[in-house]
């Protein structure tokens, strides 16, 4: 399942207070995913039959715990002797009363057998001295067996307190996330261009760099601070060698990009590229420059026309359902139906 249809479904799991599991491969993004998702939520949003006044204007507290690093104990806390009985003070993390946050517990997997019985006590609400919270919702992440990160098989009966989903990579959920978060646009773009460099996981490779919506991510952030010229060989120690070549073809390839403001200023008369990677690299441009500016629409479909005419096929049905993911509301718009017809069948196929 890709994130933004795992996104349509989580409303209700947050209303039912619905405990979730994330399972998918080293670096598809699931942690950030989750963290993200909690910066939308108000408190109201998780059992709101338990809501407390203000609740519409509290956020949701995201309270991140590495399992496979814990031991039992971290989860009942402490033993200490009251009046000659033994009682057990359980860490401050531990959400308490009515408090409303999403406790994410990252890699359960690879937690030992006992470890993942005590946090199911936690799950469960039934941790020794303590009232958890029944406004907190949990979710656990972790990779697969196949994906050979060391996993432990999980009891049955954890696994059946949960709702599980299996993450794919995401490229468009991606894409806009990085968008939103000020990710280099350069980067951006080259996933756009070449959608397949954004996960090259393989679990049978020995390789220690290689591309996932992860270090794709972190790359990016090094770069903003770093002179182009350096970003080859940080390209490699990070996303691995082919990906680097592939984003120094892309990068040579942007070098020979039109002004896009020029384009969208004269989409009748301005000279298009005739060069297909070039072609494809404007495409993106200019989808991006219409989906921050919708009254550069009608330019644009000026010009993916034009593609058409000159023989661009490809590039103009990939433009035009680029433009609809952007902005959705081209497809009433009478310029776009000409369009439509045309490359139907390219878009159905």
């Amino acid at each position: 399942m890709n994130l933004n249809t795992l996104n349509e479904l989580l409303p209700a799991l947050a209303i039912a207070g619905a405990n979730i599991g994330l399972l998918g491969q080293p670096g598809v993004g699931k942690t950030e995913f989750v963290r993200s998702w909690a910066k939308t939520l108000k408190a109201s949003d998780i059992r709101p039959d338990l809501a407390e006044p203000g609740d519409d204007q509290k956020p949701v507290r995201f309270i991140s715990i590495p399992v496979s690093t814990k031991e039992a104990v971290d989860v009942s806390g402490l033993m200490q002797i009251q009046d000659g009985v033994t009682k057990w003070a359980p860490p401050e993390w531990v959400p308490r009363d009515n408090a409303v946050c999403i406790v994410f517990l990252d890699e359960f997997a690879q937690a030992d057998i006992a470890v993942q019985n005590a946090f199911q006590k936690l799950i469960d609400r039934d941790l020794d001295g303590c009232k958890v919270s029944e406004r907190a919702l949990f979710v656990i992440a972790s990779n697969r067996p196949e994906d050979k990160s060391g996993v432990n098989d999980m009891p049955m009966h954890i696994r059946n307190r949960f709702a599980w989903f299996d993450i794919e990579t995401d490229v468009s959920g991606w894409r806009a996330w990085a968008e939103q978060n000020g990710v280099h646009q350069t980067v951006i773009d080259f996933i756009a261009f070449r959608p397949s460099m954004l996960n090259q996981f393989d679990p049978k490779s020995k390789a220690n760099a290689y591309a996932t919506p992860r270090s794709v991510t972190r790359f990016a952030k090094v770069i903003e601070n770093a002179k182009p010229i350096n970003w080859m060989p940080l390209a490699t120690a990070i996303c691995g060698a082919t990906w680097a070549a592939e984003f120094e073809q892309f990068r040579r390839l942007q070098k020979d990009l039109p002004s896009i403001d020029e384009v969208l200023r004269n989409p009748e008369t301005h000279v298009l590229p005739q060069e297909f990677g070039v072609l494809n690299a404007m495409s993106t441009a200019i989808v991006r420059a219409a989906a921050r500016d919708k009254t550069k629409v009608d330019a644009v479909l000026t010009i993916i026309e034009r593609m058409y005419n000159n023989g661009s096929c490809e590039v103009a049905s990939k433009t035009i359902r680029d433009l609809v993911k952007a902005v959705p509301a081209v497809q009433v718009n009478p310029k776009a139906d000409p369009l439509f017809n045309r490359l139907g069948n390219i878009l159905a196929g």
